[in-house]
C-alpha cells in the first residue's frame, strides 16, 4: 500500500463530493464529536441543524475540525481533515446571499432538511438553524494498492511441492517492481 498526501486541488474536490462529515467541537477541554450533513461552497461548509449540544458549543468557542473520508477498502481510501470557524447564518439582509447558496446547495440532496427537523417525541418543535464553517486550512492523505502486489507464498514444504514453491517464489521475485 502507498499512502499520498492529498493536493490543495484534491482536497476542495474531496469536499465537493462530500456530504457527511464528523464535527469536532471542544468546550473547558471536553470535546464533542458528532456526524453532520455538510455541502461545499465558496470556501466554506454549509450545515443545517437545531438548538442542541453542537451547536451551544459552537457558540461558546466557534474553532471546529471535520473529519471526511471516502472509504472503497482496506488499501484504497482517502481521509480528509479541515479547521475552520463556526459562523451562524440567520435570516437577516447581511446572510441573504450565504442562505440563498446554503439553500441551492442543499437542493442536491433529497430530504436534505432531515433530520435536522424531524420531531423528537416528547420534545417541544425545533428551530432550524443555518451555519457555515469558514474553511481555514486543511490536509489529506490517500491511500491505494502498489502497482502488484505479490501474494503470500508458503516457505515450507517437501518433494514435488517444496520444487514448484520455490519456483514460484522465483518468478514472483524476479518479476516485482
Amino acid at each position: 500500500m502507498i499512502i499520498e498526501e492529498l493536493t490543495y486541488l484534491e482536497c476542495q474536490a474531496m469536499l465537493q463530493r462530500a456530504e457527511i462529515a464528523r464535527l469536532a467541537c471542544a468546550v473547558d477541554n471536553q470535546p464533542y464529536i458528532v456526524p453532520i450533513n455538510v455541502d461545499f461552497g465558496d470556501g466554506c461548509l454549509y450545515g443545517y441543524s437545531t438548538m442542541g449540544q453542537k451547536i451551544n458549543w459552537m457558540r461558546v468557542n466557534p474553532l471546529v475540525c471535520l473529519e471526511i473520508e471516502e472509504f472503497t477498502g482496506h488499501k484504497l481510501w482517502a481521509t480528509l481533515v479541515v479547521f475552520g470557524q463556526y459562523e451562524e447564518l440567520p435570516d437577516a439582509p447581511e446572510n441573504a446571499y450565504a442562505r440563498s447558496l446554503a439553500e441551492r446547495l442543499f437542493q442536491r440532496h433529497p430530504m436534505w432538511w432531515e433530520p435536522a427537523t424531524v420531531q423528537i417525541v416528547d420534545h417541544p418543535p425545533r428551530t432550524p438553524i443555518l451555519f457555515r464553517i469558514l474553511v481555514t486550512r486543511m490536509s489529506g492523505r490517500r491511500a491505494k494498492p502498489e502497482r502488484q502486489e505479490a501474494p503470500c507464498i508458503p516457505t515450507s514444504g517437501s518433494g514435488h511441492r517444496s520444487r514448484l514453491l520455490r519456483a514460484l517464489r522465483r518468478l514472483f521475485t524476479s518479476t516485482s517492481p
